[in-house]
């Protein structure tokens, strides 16, 4: 999936169209979208494009494919709201080399309430001794307390 999404060529749509600015390829791997670094503002950008400026046809296709994610999902933003307010998310996690230290970033981006009114973009990089569920349960919280009475 990640290299039908596009290669290196698809580096100033993602920036310009979706307005993923700092979007950079990580050094040492493919040049596709499944090997991108980014921060919460370029996912926040991307969710925002399929809110607002998609088709209403693939609009309502990419809502009900958020809304419905598998179990795997089914934290971060999904798991933050009420069930009540039809949240809908896409969740990613890697373990990063920075500084010569490995860590995991976790992050979360989705909506909740009706329209999808509640937009939430959520990243958090862990310090070396993090763990994939503690960062999975932060990011989680982090939405809880964002989504807190949101419907």
């Amino acid at each position: 999936m990640e290299a039908r999404a596009g290669g290196a060529a698809q580096l100033p749509t993602w920036r310009e169209k979706y307005g993923m600015t700092g979007a950079t390829f990580v050094d040492g791997f493919d040049r596709y979208w499944g090997y991108m670094k980014c921060a919460p503002n370029d996912l926040d950008h991307l969710m925002a494009y399929v809110l607002d400026k998609t088709s209403p046809d693939i609009r309502a296709y990419l809502v009900g494919k958020l809304r419905s994610v598998g179990e795997n999902q089914q934290w971060g933003v999904w798991g933050g709201a009420d069930q009540a307010a039809s949240p809908g998310n896409k969740d990613g996690w890697s373990q990063e080399h920075d500084a010569g230290t490995l860590h995991w970033v976790i992050n979360s981006v989705g909506f909740a309430g009706k329209d999808e009114r509640w937009q939430v973009a959520i990243m958090y990089r862990l310090t070396p001794s993090g763990t994939y569920d503690g960062g999975v349960a932060a990011v989680t919280h982090v939405a809880k307390v964002l989504l807190a009475g949101k419907r």
